[in-house]
């Protein structure tokens, strides 16, 4: 093939890093390929202030990098600029905000048609000023800004985190361009989607868990021998972030056939619960935050109160789950699905030296094991011991 000459819709930035302060410090910008490209062609992507007419001169951070395609590339190709690559080209993205455009043109500096625009980091929930001014570029349909997202005043991450297999180009460029369709944090730079890597195909395995402690939310893991060259690979995809609603959540577990998610939210504080939501929410909505609904809660009781494991029943939309912690006892408890609030009903009472830390269930023999653990350190005599 020869060098390509783009539409707009032909190529889409998907993900964005900003983050200086974080572990590592990864300014870096993905793109996808929504369309085959020819050997040769290129791209340019750049930060410099655009004023409705012209791009303001490189300096200070700002800059253009020149995108080359060595080879014919398929549609569905992501291409990662690394913070090598962009440092190369004068760019040190912002995490104080930054507009980032894609384009075409006989040079850097005569953009002939801007392709798609990301504005990001700056904590305002739109493009300002004149940084859409004649580009032919639309908020929302053809370009997209993430300043703000749920729980986050100022988002310096981004990636977008919906569906991109079984799906038309011109509705995945859609989607890209809706900003509740990505997953954003303040803090946490993301990986940004796997470099040469068909996104438009659907992953072998997605795993759901639960993320405390960078701030509270869910985490999907796509596992795909498409990643990494051939061999399995992953691709970590924050669902949502810094819920404000949610304490610590941890033990989770799914209803597929119901395309349900039940996960324990319960911190060292004396906040526990256990929380329903919507897996096809979940997914199609990853920037957003989900709807929940508190099936139980005990909120303010301490120790006594916490919860560590549950188990679902399927068949009978059921779910089980401990409540209590060493010294103060467990019990086994019951609730059913879709109903806020309730009262449990509790199947057993265990003994105050006997407390859960995992449950599993055998729903085809009735019976529930339930396995009871601590570690006790020592130090005076060297010892640990292990009861069970």
């Amino acid at each position: 093939m020869v060098a390509s000459t783009l539409s707009r819709g032909d190529v889409a930035i998907i993900a964005v890093n900003t983050e200086d302060n974080g572990n590592p410090q990864l300014d870096l910008i993905s793109f996808v390929l929504l369309k085959p490209v020819g050997s040769g062609t290129v791209i340019y992507f750049t930060d410099r202030a655009w004023s409705g007419a012209a791009f303001a001169a490189a300096g200070g951070g700002d800059g253009t990098f020149t995108y080359t395609a060595a080879t014919d590339l398929p549609a569905g190709t992501v291409v990662q600029i690394t913070q090598a690559q962009l440092n190369a080209a004068g760019i040190n993205l912002s995490d104080a905000g930054d507009t980032l455009y894609a384009y075409q043109g006989a040079t850097a500096d005569t953009p002939s048609l801007f392709l798609h625009a990301i504005d990001i980091a700056d904590g305002t929930a739109g493009f300002d000023g004149t940084e859409l001014t004649n580009t032919g570029l639309v908020s929302g349909t053809s370009a997209v800004a993430l300043g703000t997202g749920a729980g986050i005043s100022d988002i310096d991450n981004a990636e977008y985190a919906g569906r991109t297999h079984n799906i038309q180009a011109a509705d995945l460029f859609a989607r890209i361009n809706t900003a509740s369709a990505w997953a954003t944090n303040a803090n946490s730079p993301q990986d940004g989607n796997a470099a040469g890597a068909p996104i438009t195909t659907a992953p072998d395995f997605v795993l759901i868990g639960g993320g405390a402690g960078a701030g509270e939310g869910i985490v999907t893991i796509h596992l795909d021998g498409t990643f990494n060259a051939g061999t399995l690979g992953y691709q970590i995809e924050q669902a949502f972030q810094n819920d404000p609603g949610l304490f610590s959540p941890n033990d989770i577990t799914l209803d597929t056939v119901r395309g349900l998610y039940f996960f324990v939210d319960s911190d060292a504080n004396g906040n526990n619960r256990i929380i329903q939501g919507s897996i096809d929410q979940l997914l199609n909505n990853p920037g957003g935050t989900p709807a929940h609904t508190i099936l139980y809660s005990n909120a303010n009781t301490g120790a006594n109160g916490v919860i560590q494991s549950i188990a679902v029943d399927t068949a009978n939309q059921r779910i089980y789950f401990d409540v209590g912690t060493p010294g103060s006892g467990s019990t086994f408890n019951r609730i059913n699905y879709n109903t806020t609030s309730q009262t449990p009903t509790v199947l057993a009472t265990l003994g105050a030296d006997r407390y859960v830390t995992q449950l599993a269930i055998d729903f085809t023999r009735g019976t529930v094991f339930l396995d009871s653990s601590q570690i006790e350190s020592v130090f005076s005599n060297d010892a640990i011991f292990q009861n069970y």
